[in-house]
């Protein structure tokens, strides 16, 4: 993946340079010069998993559903314990 497909992809998803830091725990210096050299395989490989997720209109954002509320059937009732 080179600089062009990452910011391609970046776009798509709604995300700039600080957003995508933040998403890895790097800081975004990192992300700076992953564009001005080499994107690491695993950066790749994350992002085109995300981008897959968002085409397929699944959640990949940390907290962008709230699984409690919005997966759970109201009538399901859960043992104690």
């Amino acid at each position: 993946m080179d600089k062009e497909q990452l910011l391609v992809i970046l776009n798509e998803l709604d995300l700039n340079q600080l957003d995508l830091a933040r998403l890895l725990s790097v800081n975004v210096r990192t992300v700076r010069r992953w564009l001005a050299d080499k994107i690491p395989k695993e950066v790749e490989f994350t992002v085109l998993a995300w981008q897959k997720l968002h085409r397929l209109n699944m959640p990949w954002r940390p907290n962008s559903i709230d699984i409690l509320s919005e997966s759970i059937p109201s009538d399901v009732i859960f043992p104690n314990g």
